[in-house]
């Protein structure tokens, strides 16, 4: 039997029945020399984290797994139906990075740092600023995967966009705008918190510092404005202000989420929006909110 079928017949069991798994054969896997045995091991790893596995003596090993950048492309599929394309997935290496983070396997700031670095690496054809954007997208999508597909951990999601660390802000911020956006079409419905994560992305885009903390935020509330707006519509006094905010994606959003929830008040400003942003994007979605306010008048 080859590294690769041994470490993919792990990754089945970590799937199948995680509390039978012989922690011993994971860390071999983990160290084998086969990249496709690695990655089987990175799925096992993240499994068993969010079993219940005691996995901490193999955390370390994670180090390798985010310096290996041809293996952060590969996929693993959450869905619990194997025959279905299921959504969206996230990157093998980042729901594994994910797992320890959430379960309090390892220290959060230092891992997530670690991840978004790596991610990184993986797009050299990007400036830097485009590459540390891309990388936090990853690495939020892993926690909110993790956190969509385990029905858990928002209270971690969270506790990240409470910390010092503008970068950890930041990914926890992507990771609660993507749980805003996909929880509903993956679990049918909002999570049991929505109203908690409406107030907290609300918090965030009022006063954060950092303006892509304030763009995930601003695009959160969106998200949640289209299947709740009555939720949404209590934040309006934030939206509002937020339309002067000096990040474009921040204003657009905002415009657009104040048209979802029918707020009246800053119609003037929208309609001033519509017409001096000198973002395209930021005219246009307040245009497309001053006709939905106005009814097309």
């Amino acid at each position: 039997m080859t590294e690769a079928d041994r470490a993919s017949r792990l990754s089945d069991a970590a799937r199948r029945e995680p509390m039978a798994v012989d922690l011993d054969e994971l860390g071999a896997c983990l160290a084998a020399d086969s990249r496709a045995a690695r990655r089987h091991a990175a799925e096992a790893l993240g499994r068993l984290a969010l079993a219940g596995r005691d996995v901490e003596p193999y955390a370390d090993r994670l180090d390798r797994l985010l310096a290996d950048t041809e293996l952060l492309d590969a996929g693993v599929q959450l869905s619990v139906d194997p025959d279905s394309e299921g959504w969206f997935q996230p990157r093998v290496v980042a729901f594994a990075a994910a797992a320890l983070v959430v379960t309090g396997t390892v220290n959060r700031p230092e891992t997530i740092g670690s991840a978004v670095r790596a991610y990184e690496r993986a797009h050299p054809e990007f400036d830097a600023e485009t590459r540390t954007i891309e990388a936090v997208r990853e690495v939020g999508w892993a926690l909110a995967s993790v956190a969509i597909y385990t029905d858990g951990y928002v209270d971690v999601l969270v506790g990240l966009t409470e910390r010092d660390d503008d970068l950890v802000r930041r990914v926890g911020a992507s990771a609660l705008s993507d749980v805003a956006e996909e929880y509903p079409p993956i679990r049918e419905e909002y999570p049991a918190e929505t109203p908690r994560l409406v107030a907290v992305a609300a918090g965030l885009l009022a006063s954060d510092p950092h303006p892509r903390v304030r763009y995930h935020a601003a695009f959160a509330l969106y998200e949640y404005a289209l299947g709740r707006p009555e939720l949404v519509g209590e934040r309006s006094d934030v939206l509002a202000a937020a339309l002067g905010d000096d990040a474009e994606l921040v204003r657009k959003d905002a415009a657009g989420t104040l048209g979802l929830v029918g707020a009246t008040d800053p119609v003037p400003v929208l309609r001033e929006l519509s017409e001096t942003d000198p973002s395209e994007r930021v005219r246009d979605a307040a245009a497309k909110a001053l006709n939905s306010l106005t009814d097309g008048s």
